[in-house]
């Protein structure tokens, strides 16, 4: 016996003793009911729709009203929109002094896409590490999307990945002697996860009382012989040393060195 014919006769058993069935048959078709109030829905999901005339099935019944089998008819899935650029959702990083995030779809067809940066606003592009310097800072914002689309139009997402930290290398400072331990930790220090382009100013501590004194460019003994230097294009890029302090803490002095890019006020 098939299934049908056993719901029709739990239909009558159930009527005998006074029962009314309401039954939902998904993924049926029109004229398959069971009973005169059954929600038939063509989708095999309960969907929104499904809910609804169910509701409905139950407060006629509640109400009195008289029987109706309602038809859910299955609704054409809907197509994904068509993405109109390749790039998209441009904007500035809360976390960040003056850098950007954007996301670019190589295929707009597909789903795949990949996340960049525009560090020093839209000076430098990264994508894990640096990979170009694009200088959108120099252009309107209005411009940056077409920009950005041309530059990356045929280009393989395999092949654009950066690898360093700073557009000219993994470091801010040269030692002036790498076998000077004084000046190997001040550059050390100066290579702190937090301390990137990402900010406009930041500082670094080294220990002791070393740095006699400094320039734009360079940290120097108090004879006046450099123990390092800031990189020839981080200087190019604006970068400088704007502040040395000595400060004493539980352990002994150390000195507060802090670096900038800002424009001079």
């Amino acid at each position: 016996m098939g299934e049908e014919a056993k719901d029709r006769i739990r239909n009558d058993l159930l009527a005998a003793v006074g029962w009314t069935v309401i039954r939902l048959r998904l993924g049926a078709v029109e004229g398959s009911h069971i009973g005169d109030r059954d929600v038939v829905v063509e989708s095999s999901a309960f969907t929104k729709a499904a809910q609804r005339a169910l509701t409905h099935a139950i407060d006629d019944f509640k109400h009195g009203r008289p029987a109706t089998i309602r038809v859910v008819k299955k609704g054409e899935s809907p197509k994904p929109a068509q993405r109109r650029s390749h790039i998209v959702n441009i904007k500035l990083d809360p976390y960040s002094d003056d850098t950007y995030w954007f996301t670019w779809y190589p295929d707009l067809e597909q789903p795949e896409n990949y996340s960049f940066r525009l560090a020093a606003a839209g000076r430098y592009l990264y994508r894990q590490g640096f990979l170009d310097q694009v200088d959108l800072d120099l252009v309107p914002p209005d411009d940056w999307k077409a920009r950005l689309t041309s530059y990356l139009d045929g280009r393989s997402p395999a092949d654009l990945r950066g690898t360093t930290k700073w557009p000219w290398g993994d470091l801010l400072l040269v030692p002036t002697d790498p076998s000077d331990p004084v000046a190997a930790a001040i550059v050390g220090a100066s290579d702190h996860e937090k301390q990137t382009i990402d900010v406009i100013g930041f500082w670094f501590t080294v220990s002791g009382d070393q740095i006699g004194a400094f320039s734009d460019d360079s940290l120097d003994r108090s004879d006046g012989s450099s123990l390092a230097t800031m990189h020839p294009a981080a200087v190019e890029a604006g970068y400088r040393f704007a502040a040395v302090t000595l400060n004493q803490g539980y352990r002994g002095p150390y000195q507060r060195v802090v670096v900038t890019r800002a424009p001079r006020g």
